[in-house]
């Protein structure tokens, strides 16, 4: 805690006399926000990743584009397999969005499975930390990233054409990638088109190169929106392919394809009681196949998924606003080959839901309930029982705005999680995390109660927020590292267990501008984070990320901008039994950005250096942590013109 507190303080001596002539902190909509506020207005902490920074953090996955967020870590499985851990969970307690609808990958079914969402794609990244399981399932129990793109707008765009084009070299991986978008809009049609092709070679630690961990991917996509007077309706196609290696192997690698349609319509009402009607529907078709070697395929792994969205809203700025909904979906999960450790299945789920929000002078109220329906049949070959259960969850929160610059939050959740297939019925060797997995078919419904609590400070020249949360579980499911030697493969035996469990940690940052004379100004940022995970008994859980600090200084001089982030990561010695420690280390990067105007376009440079100090960086939350540590020394240039 003395970490937190030393950027509380921070912020404090922050506090001083604003400075006029800066230009004010953006401000940015939540689109999986069920009624669409601003960052700063939301009753959730809620974090977005956009604009240049985006650009610049850019990777080829998820988990490492957005690891240097509060509250977020990564599985860090290579450059590629690299998804999202918010505040100690991930998995299937994470639900990974794109415009709202979740990839139909099998990402959260093991850590060598890669997150089938282009980030360099996107227009902004939204992450929720905590509880979301009122608007999108007990999937997002522990929160939700939200990749929102261009490619069907609610509105019609002001401008007839935009275009965007983009690259990026990176020293340590070997990455050379380009993208493009184009937008154009007649009448009352608008064309959308996207692709992005992205080649890395073996991974450059620090101590030399990390074998096995190329990779090469393309993902494109085809998108149309015909806009009315009373609203808009439209379709994208969208395919994603990628080839990449699997670390600690010598010629194993992953081959994976995803095909995806989506289905956006949009129906604004003046005369009834909502003002909005809208639906979504995605529908996509998953496949990877692990290769031993070429031409030596494996297990084939396949996700055949469609999800229907239908939601009412009545939005008001000074009275009640509702906003209700219906839910369903299905998964048709495949599994073939000799480390099929997981059967075939069918999962069906249905929902319904709905959440209000009021104000009452200067304190916004928020409700909301769920109820879930889900059913996972194995393959009947399986010779497994069906499983059925519901859940139901629900939120109460508000917001206070002591004073104009001064906000509190606090936000009680429960949330009801339905085991999912792999924790019920998987039985044998995870090849690529070299371990026999064994599930538990009698695993009961898990119930979390979450507190959290925040504040926040926003002004023209300073934002300041923290947030604490307390989560605490009954039958928490986890995956457990029981010290057994399976007989026949030799493997470690890992068992899916059920728990009394409590998780409690706090984020805390902080942001300031100096101006400094003329079109110069002075940006100081601090953030810290930290989460502990322990089972009732008093033992610690696995994979718990450790306490880390993060501080930069950046002068922003007209269209330039110069500085540096040190992130400081403890060692983690709170483990759990048969878990191994991972030391601390400390990452020093360097970055540069310039602007030019060409013509009526604008191009943004930049040249980022990673790791400076080539330090041997393990990341605590990673399955291969005593394999493979993050990239040593390197340099990373990038463009991105738009107009």
């Amino acid at each position: 805690m003395s970490v937190l507190a030393t950027v509380l303080a921070a912020s404090v001596v922050a506090d001083v006399a604003p400075v006029r002539d800066v230009e004010p902190l953006e401000e940015i909509v939540i689109t999986a926000n069920a009624f669409r506020h601003r960052a700063d207005q939301s009753v959730e902490p809620v974090t977005v990743l956009g604009g240049n920074e985006l650009r610049q953090q850019s990777t080829a996955s998820l988990g490492e584009t957005l690891a240097t967020l509060p509250g977020i870590s990564s599985t860090w499985f290579g450059p590629v397999a690299s998804r999202p851990i918010i505040r100690g969970v991930g998995g299937s307690r994470i639900q990974m969005l794109e415009d709202g609808l979740p990839a139909p990958d099998a990402s959260s079914l093991s850590d060598d499975h890669a997150v089938a969402i282009e980030p360099s794609l996107a227009e902004q990244i939204e992450v929720l930390r905590g509880p979301a399981a009122l608007l999108f399932g007990s999937t997002a129990a522990g929160g939700v990233v939200n990749v929102v793109t261009d490619r069907l707008p609610e509105n019609k765009p002001d401008a007839p054409l935009h275009w965007e084009v983009g690259g990026r070299l990176d020293s340590t991986l070997g990455e050379r990638s380009v993208d493009h978008q184009l937008g154009y809009t007649h009448d009352d049609y608008h064309l959308h088109w996207s692709w992005s092709k992205r080649l890395t070679n073996d991974v450059e630690g620090p101590s030399g190169t990390i074998a096995n961990t190329a990779s090469d991917s393309y993902s494109g996509s085809l998108a149309a929106t015909k806009f009315f007077d009373s609203g808009s309706a439209g379709v994208a196609l969208s395919r994603l392919a990628s080839q990449y290696g699997l670390p600690g192997t010598e010629t194993s690698f992953i081959k994976l394809r995803e095909d995806a349609f989506n289905l956006r319509a949009l129906r604004n009402f003046d005369d009834a009681w909502f003002d909005r009607a809208s639906l979504r529907f995605g529908a996509g078709r998953y496949e990877h196949t692990e290769f031993e070697d070429r031409g030596v395929a494996g297990t084939t792994y396949g996700n055949h998924q469609q999800e229907a969205r239908l939601t009412f809203e009545r939005l008001r700025s000074n009275a009640p606003s509702v906003v209700v909904g219906a839910q369903i979906g299905q998964q048709d999960f495949t599994a073939r080959g000799e480390e099929a450790f997981v059967p075939a299945s069918t999962t069906r789920t249905a929902a319904l839901f709905g959440t209000a929000s009021f104000a009452i002078d200067r304190v916004n109220f928020e409700f909301g309930v769920r109820a879930d329906r889900q059913s996972i049949r194995p393959d009947a070959d399986a010779s497994l029982a069906a499983y059925t259960g519901n859940a139901l969850s629900a939120s109460a929160g508000l917001l206070w705005r002591a004073t104009e610059n001064v906000a509190w939050s606090a936000n009680l959740t429960r949330t009801s999680r339905l085991p999912q297939s792999t924790e019920l019925f998987a039985n044998g060797v995870h090849g690529a995390l070299e371990r026999v997995e064994i599930g538990q078919s009698t695993l009961a419904r898990e119930t979390g109660r979450t507190l959290d609590l925040g504040w926040r400070y926003k002004s023209r020249d300073l934002e300041a927020s923290v947030s604490s949360f307390f989560n605490r579980y009954r039958d928490y499911t986890y995956i457990d590292p029981t010290g057994e030697t399976d007989l026949e493969s030799g493997l470690p035996v890992f068992k899916y267990r059920q728990a009394e469990v409590e998780f409690f940690g706090a984020e805390a940052s902080v942001a300031r501008i100096w101006a400094l004379g003329g079109e110069r100004s002075l940006r100081l940022h601090s953030s810290a984070d930290l989460v502990r995970g322990r089972v009732r008994n008093g033992t610690d859980l696995p994979a718990i990320p450790p306490v880390r600090l993060i501080s930069g200084a950046h002068i922003v001089d007209g269209a330039s901008t110069f500085g540096f982030d040190v992130q400081r990561v403890l060692s983690q010695n709170r483990i759990a039994l048969n878990e191994t420690p991972t030391a601390g280390y400390t990452l020093l990067s360097i970055d540069a950005t310039r602007e030019f105007s060409v013509g009526s376009s604008k191009l943004m440079l930049f040249l980022r250096g990673t790791n400076l100090l080539n330090e041997t960086a393990r990341i605590h939350s990673s399955a291969l942590k005593d394999v493979m540590p993050l990239p040593g020394r390197g340099v990373k240039l990038g463009f991105t013109l738009t107009d």
